[in-house]
């Protein structure tokens, strides 16, 4: 139910597990089941909110006993609301959507990377658009290897062909700039220009390659699912 609803899903199958995966990455929000062996859910929302990235997070209890006593209980430990099983698929939207944050990429500019242009390349399919970037991604460092070596080269032909094939992959994926350049590059050896000419739109492609695939890094690492068993 929450894959249909959201893009990114980590899931712990423990309290124990719970905490630890608190440790190491911040989430939007947490479904903090409370009957678990071990470890319960009030005791993993105190060591969450005590020692974790996650102390500010929203937690929503999920329980099949929302009787008063539970709720104030609930209320007083740490935890921002609750959620009783059964679930249901409509009042689980409404907590999602009362606590929901859109990512926020501050580590790079818009134009590197602008994940609400991948998303609309991607006819709004979040999966697809992560999909698209992981190509990108992999193609980089064979794509910055071939534009170095046409240019050391100054291989005209197999600057356009590199180029081009960039291009096409650029407007799929969100990346304004390197689309740009892209095309820069490519309407001017279409229309004769020399490698050399067109050295320093190639240089500054090369470096926002570099920039790109630090931003891509960023958003699949942030935005991609995973399932965490243990």
């Amino acid at each position: 139910m929450l894959r249909e609803l959201v893009t990114h899903v980590a899931v712990a199958n423990n309290g124990k597990a719970a905490v630890e995966i608190a440790k190491s990455r911040h989430f939007d929000l947490i479904f903090m089941d409370i009957q678990m062996p071990g470890i319960d859910g009030f005791s993993a929302t105190k060591q969450i909110r005590e020692h974790s990235l996650n102390r500010n997070t929203p937690i929503i209890a999920v329980t099949a006993h929302a009787i008063a006593e539970e709720r104030e209980r609930i209320n007083q430990s740490g935890m921002n609301g609750y959620l009783p099983k059964p679930i249901d698929e409509a009042a689980l939207k409404e907590v999602i959507n009362s606590w929901k944050v859109r990512p926020k990429f501050t580590h790079f500019e818009q134009q590197t990377l602008n994940w609400e242009l991948c998303l609309t390349q991607a006819n709004q399919k979040a999966n697809l658009a992560l999909e698209m970037l992981q190509m990108l991604l992999d193609s980089l460092p064979e794509t910055r290897n071939q534009l170095t070596l046409a240019l050391d080269t100054l291989d005209a032909k197999a600057m356009l062909a590199h180029v081009h094939k960039l291009h096409g992959a650029s407007c799929y994926c969100g990346v304004p700039t390197t689309q740009r350049l892209c095309k820069e590059i490519e309407s001017s050896l279409k229309n004769g220009a020399s490698v050399e000419e067109v050295e320093p739109e190639i240089l500054e492609l090369l470096d926002e390659l570099s920039k790109v695939e630090s931003a891509t890094n960023q958003v699949i690492s942030q935005l991609s699912m995973d399932v965490i068993d243990e």
